[in-house]
């Protein structure tokens, strides 16, 4: 374990235990059933990933939990060497070569913390030792070291047989029509490891600093708000943070991080924390657009995730005689769990438990404004995207992804029971219904926080008189016609009203 550096401040948990977002220790999964990659593989859209580690070594783990007994779980793993080769309607696309420290080959360890601990079907974190573009995009800029291999099966009741295949495809759809910054892209692959057929996965990259993931400079940080800070060798809390979490780094590296850059993120996350709680003027240190994009993204996909809901922070740079030139950013979601579990008429638990800064947030009319206007851009379109895109995946993977998962239940019984259109329809039906739910509540959050109400058309009553918010008068003019915005309507009563179009 790496010392620590000198006059960190650090601390360890001392609460009362906490519920699980996800009750994933209490599955009942079949055991791995042993069954050798000797049959080929034909579909020629998802590729074989196959990994050959030194001496056939398996990666393993150890389940940790804080020492004070609060609930959240995690898992440690070591990284195992060896050499992978991905290859696609028989051609070998990707040769890592043998296992060279620094020059040649990877390594992979079991990633994760409840999923990790608790799914027959192990994640996967993938380090290559020379920069590649497994996704095999065409542009040197997609080439990186990291890469993860999620599990097919997520559970989730909100779906027949209690699982779902494709809540990962369903939220980096959400993150992208939303419009955040980076939205990880994956594809379907089937993995052998030491000759043993693995099952089907998700090949994705990881949050991570890069032109085409997260773009930060040089002297720029991505931290994340994490529940399970405890399990790693170096972290930091802020004053106002939730007594359970702590600021882990994904940029820099933790062997790069010094008491100083510690000192520079942890004193301006503490003055943003200080201005939210104070009534101070926030929008000096956070994108009030970027947050609320990604607490919309949440609301839109109803999860109830709000412990570990992976609350990544980045920071373009950091000038220090200018430390609020560049604002905080949430850039990206992870991890889709609890999709659809928030029910009908509610909004997500992000939206309404205080584990983060977004309850707070709310109170603040500029962060509703944000937040309403992020969803006036894109929910009159949302759906159709939605449907467009699944449709595109579904001229990829409708027939391939089947013959994969028939596979896949070879040696997991119990999962993948529905096809991929069936699948496709099922989440589609379900984001049709949180779009309607979504329609109500942000109305609701309209009226009452802004005072401002949907379009409305003449009530006969005479002569209409239109202002937009400068007093700039139109007359009695027609609303469609008008630049988007919010209006004072006034109607031949003397009745007044605020509008938006």
């Amino acid at each position: 374990m790496r010392k620590p550096l000198p006059n960190r401040h650090w601390r360890r948990l001392t609460a009362r235990p906490l519920l699980a977002g996800l009750a994933l220790a209490q599955l009942s999964v079949p055991p791995l059933r042993a069954l050798q990659a000797d049959t080929t593989f034909t579909y020629s859209r998802i590729p074989l990933l196959t990994v050959c580690t030194v001496d056939s070594v398996m990666p393993t783990y150890t389940v940790t939990q804080p020492d004070d007994g609060t609930y959240a779980i995690g898992i440690k793993s070591e990284h195992v060497p060896g050499r992978m080769t991905v290859t696609l309607d028989g051609r070998t696309v990707y040769d890592s070569g043998d296992y060279v420290k620094g020059s040649s080959g990877m390594r992979l360890k079991v990633r994760g913390n409840s999923t990790g601990a608790n799914l027959a079907q192990k994640p996967y974190k993938l380090k290559l030792s020379v920069k590649s573009d497994l996704l095999r995009r065409g542009n040197s800029d997609f080439k990186h070291k990291d890469w993860a291999l999620l599990s097919m099966y997520v559970w989730n009741t909100a779906f027949p047989n209690n699982q779902s295949n494709l809540t990962t495809m369903t939220g980096l759809l959400a993150n992208r029509l939303v419009g955040l910054d980076w939205t990880p892209q994956a594809e379907f692959v089937n993995l052998v490891l030491n000759g043993q057929y693995m099952g089907l996965y998700y090949l994705i990259e990881t949050v991570d600093k890069g032109k085409t993931r997260i773009d930060v400079d040089k002297s720029g940080y991505i931290v994340e708000n994490d529940r399970q800070f405890w399990n790693e060798d170096l972290y930091f809390r802020t004053d106002r943070m939730y007594e359970y979490h702590g600021w882990t780094y994904k940029y820099p590296d933790e062997d790069d991080v010094t008491d100083s850059i510690t000192t520079q993120i942890r004193d301006y996350i503490n003055a943003f924390e200080t201005a939210l709680y104070d009534g101070s003027d926030v929008s000096e240190y956070i994108d009030l657009s970027s947050f609320a994009r990604w607490l919309l993204a949440h609301d839109i996909l109803g999860s109830t995730d709000y412990h570990g809901s992976n609350m990544f922070v980045s920071k373009k740079d950091y000038v220090p005689a200018s430390p609020t030139s560049t604002k905080l950013r949430m850039p990206t979601l992870w991890d889709f769990d609890s999709s659809f579990l928030a029910g009908d008429g509610n909004w997500s638990n992000q939206h309404l438990f205080d584990t983060y800064y977004f309850p707070k947030l709310l109170e603040r009319p500029e962060f509703v404004a944000a937040y309403i206007a992020a969803w006036d851009e894109v929910s009159p379109t949302f759906l159709q995207r939605f449907q467009a895109a699944y449709d595109s995946i579904l001229s990829v993977y409708a027939t391939t992804f089947d013959e994969s998962r028939q596979f896949h239940r070879t040696i997991y019984p119990s999962e993948c029971p529905r096809d991929f259109k069936t699948q496709v329809s099922e989440q589609i039906e379900l984001m049709a219904a949180r779009l309607t739910t979504m329609e109500a509540l942000v109305e609701g959050l309209r009226e009452e926080a802004l005072g401002v109400s949907s379009p409305v058309v003449s009530d006969g009553s005479g002569q209409r008189e239109v202002f937009d918010l400068s007093g700039r008068r139109f007359g009695d003019a027609n609303l469609s016609a008008l630049p988007h915005g919010i209006y004072i309507v006034k109607d031949g009563r003397g009745n007044t009203k605020k509008i938006r179009r």
